[in-house]
């Protein structure tokens, strides 16, 4: 190889390094944005969590009464 060809060749790897640093610096900009938006999120899907934790004790509770009241009529009948 001559000192021609070996710089070509040098050229294009460092075109394509600097094509895939580019890609990776785009890759962690979105990914430090989606993180942020994320941790922006968290206490509305904190609260979220608490809303359907106590509906489902509530349903339970309501479900397990109701049943109670009809288990004498079933008994009845």
């Amino acid at each position: 190889m001559n000192s021609s060809t070996t710089a070509t060749s040098k050229k294009l790897h460092y075109a394509s390094l600097h094509a895939q640093l580019d890609r990776l610096n785009d890759n962690v900009l979105l990914l430090n944005k989606n993180i942020q938006v994320m941790a922006d999120q968290v206490p509305s899907i904190q609260k979220i969590g608490v809303f359907h934790t106590a509906m489902s004790m509530s349903a339970t509770r309501v479900l397990n009464d109701t049943n109670h009241l009809k288990l004498p009529r079933q008994r009845d009948q």
